[in-house]
């Protein structure tokens, strides 16, 4: 099992906690180590567009873009393979590029 921090976010009703993780990506031409929320009702993970870049994605000529809900807002995302490590665990999944 990984075990990772609940830090403090403040939103419109509060305080709330939420599970972070530090996660390394690796892409086609690089990797970073990132803090990302670990929400275990998500069908899929989004990074930013500029992290996308910097690990080396592309953007495919005529390529359909997938709206993605985050935050009560449809965000066009590509999907891309991102290989991934949180603590001692290795593994491959996708995630949505958010094009914005």
């Amino acid at each position: 099992m990984i075990e990772f921090p609940w830090w403090p976010y403040e939103s419109i009703v509060g305080t709330i906690y939420q599970p972070i993780a530090v996660v390394k990506l690796r892409g086609p031409k690089a990797s970073l180590d990132s803090y990302m929320l670990i929400d275990s009702g998500a069908d899929i993970s989004i990074i930013p567009f500029t992290t996308g870049e910097y690990l080396g994605f592309h953007r495919i000529e005529g390529e359909p873009e997938l709206y993605i809900y985050r935050g009560g807002r449809q965000v066009p995302c590509l999907i891309r393979q991102v290989e991934m490590t949180i603590g001692d665990l290795s593994f491959t999944a996708p995630v949505g590029w958010a094009q914005v």
